[in-house]
């Protein structure tokens, strides 16, 4: 294995373990919505990262998940997948500090782990293919 692609598996790690978190927030019968909802955000940075670092680009460090997707090249599987970025990239402050914003539902929160799972899936599948294929 290369290191690009032991690094990239390292990101998705962490992706897979903020996700694991955020998922785990939505299952609780009372929970705090903006805390599984800034974890799927940090979940789906994670992944992209992921795949940039596989592809031996330097990811920025920015929290703006379209800026990020922008910079995974075309060929990769991952770019197919359909996911609410500027909503998820808005959790990335929203969900943290207070503002003149509303407070994230419990609907909105589930939602954004929904699109997690989607993206970190779809990256662990794409890394997948790319190991099976040096």
């Amino acid at each position: 294995m290369n290191q690009a692609l032991a690094d990239a598996l390292r990101w998705q790690r962490y992706a897979e373990e903020d996700l694991a978190q955020a998922d785990h927030i939505v299952g609780q019968t009372d929970f705090t919505p903006r805390h599984a909802a800034w974890l799927a955000q940090q979940a789906v940075e994670k992944a992209i990262k992921a795949i940039l670092v596989a592809e031996s680009i330097r990811p920025p460090r920015t929290h703006d998940l379209e800026l990020l997707w922008t910079l995974i090249p075309a060929h990769r599987p991952v770019k197919q997948v359909e996911v609410d970025l500027p909503r998820l990239s808005e959790y990335s402050v929203d969900a943290r500090y207070p503002g003149d914003w509303p407070d994230i539902t419990a609907e909105e929160a589930e939602a954004a782990v929904e699109d997690a799972k989607r993206v970190v899936a779809a990256v662990q599948a794409d890394l997948d293919a790319s190991a099976t294929s040096i």
